[in-house]
C-alpha cells in the first residue's frame, strides 16, 4: 500500500496537502499506470469544485510540513 510522506497509507477520501501545499482529497488511484513506476493518484481540491493535480504517495502529506497542521 502507498503511503504519505509522513506515513499515512494513501486511500480515498484521505485529505492531504499536495506537493504545492494546497489541501486536496484522494479520489482514486488513476486507472493506468506503468507497473514499474509510482502508483498516481487523481485529486480533488477539498470543496470538491476542482480537479487538482495528478500525484502519487510521495509528493503529498497528511499534516502540514511546516505548520503540522492536518488538511
Amino acid at each position: 500500500m502507498d503511503k504519505t510522506i509522513d506515513g499515512y497509507a494513501v486511500v480515498p477520501g484521505l485529505q492531504v496537502w499536495d506537493y504545492d501545499l494546497n489541501r486536496a482529497r484522494v479520489v482514486g488511484p488513476q486507472k493506468y499506470r506503468n507497473p514499474h513506476e509510482a502508483q498516481w493518484y487523481e485529486m480533488e481540491t477539498i470543496d470538491g469544485s476542482r480537479r487538482s493535480k495528478m500525484m502519487d504517495g510521495g509528493r503529498m502529506w497528511v499534516h502540514h510540513p511546516t505548520t503540522g497542521e492536518r488538511a
